[in-house]
């Protein structure tokens, strides 16, 4: 199944930038479900890089970044919905609130996750090239 026409990229991040706080409260009403996955996903990419730099390209309030920082990570996140950057950005992670192809880092990412957002950017290709050049390779 998928849209034909898509939605243009300007409306695309509204609807983002202002939709309710959808993903966080899917999270926080099964947190033991996202906290376990979360863990055993960091626990994965552990083993090639113990700690370091984190970004979480649609970090919604952070959870993830929370599980991450108390593992000594230095988290990053990107998160279009305001609500949720500002959650997010009120637990101390560095977030912005900004589409991938507008980010600007001054440092790399050892490791770069996208929790449920893949499936949601529309041109993969592009996406996939901009996170490599944001890697520490």
């Amino acid at each position: 199944m998928y849209l034909n026409p898509v939605f243009t990229d300007e409306a695309l991040a509204q609807y983002y930038i202002n939709n309710k706080v959808e993903q966080g409260v899917v999270v926080a009403d099964d947190m033991s479900f996202y906290g376990q996955l979360y863990k055993q996903g960091l626990v994965s990419v552990q083993k090639k890089t113990a700690t370091g730099n984190i970004l979480d390209i649609g970090c919604s309030t952070g959870l993830f970044l929370d599980i991450a920082n108390e593992k000594g990570w230095q988290t990053y996140g990107l998160e279009l919905n305001k609500i949720e950057f500002s959650i997010a950005k009120e637990k101390g992670h560095n977030v912005f609130n900004i589409l991938l192809e507008y980010a600007c880092f001054d440092e790399k990412f050892n490791i770069i996750f996208l929790w449920d957002v893949f499936e949601h950017i529309k041109d993969g290709d592009k996406a996939l090239k901009l996170m490599k050049s944001l890697l520490i390779i």
